[in-house]
């Protein structure tokens, strides 16, 4: 097998993330069942178990694995730029843009969250809690690069992670009330402005 290459099972694991990501789409997270995912892929029931223990297992595994994708889009689209205020810029409008195309397409997953599916909404808070570190490290990484370059004023250790810390809670309060509110905010219009705010506070 080559380095890398996928096993069968992790490819068939994929194949079955893939099908129930459309089927949760279709009928939305709490009316899929098992039988419907099984039945999308032409396999019995059994063939899911051997797969995966429970749905909310499955649901789990295609949530992770969509936040996981989406973060590592936001890395490469960032590490593209290449100025620091643009690394910065992309930053901030990725993860909003995000969330609003999830919003078109998973339409059905967006009204279970907003019909107050508590477990599904903590699930996936801590999923994308999960993949903080990686955020955290990620604009931290473009600040410090801002400071080293003259271009962002100097700053103290201690504020550079506190500004992290509150730049990503403010984030994620935007993306949930993007989903929560079904587009009754929309920061897009008016992003580019905001993001022209918040740098002039940052350069030197």
């Amino acid at each position: 097998m080559e380095v890398g290459a996928k096993t069968k099972e992790e490819r068939m694991r994929e194949a079955i993330l893939e099908a129930a990501t459309e089927v949760f789409q279709r009928y939305g997270v709490r009316k899929t069942t098992v039988d419907d995912i099984a039945m999308a892929m032409g396999k019995r029931r059994s063939f899911f178990y051997y797969y995966f223990e429970s749905k909310e297992a499955l649901l789990r595994s295609a949530a992770e694995r969509e936040i996981a994708a989406n973060v590592a889009s936001i890395h490469a689209e960032v590490e593209k730029q290449a100025t620091v205020e643009a690394k910065m810029r992309s930053f901030f409008v990725g993860p909003l843009r995000q969330a609003m195309d999830r919003m078109k397409l998973f339409t059905k997953i967006s009204e279970d969250l907003r019909s107050g599916d508590g477990q599904l909404l903590m699930m996936i808070r801590s999923l994308r809690a999960s993949f903080d570190l990686r955020e955290r490290a990620l604009l931290a990484k473009i600040l410090r690069e801002g400071i080293a370059k003259g271009v962002f004023r100097p700053m103290k250790e201690s504020a550079i992670e506190s500004f992290v810390v509150f730049t990503l809670s403010a984030q994620r309060g935007i993306e949930m009330d993007l989903v929560m509110h079904d587009g009754v905010l929309d920061p897009l219009d008016s992003l580019d402005d905001i993001v022209d705010v918040f740098l002039r506070g940052l350069r030197v």
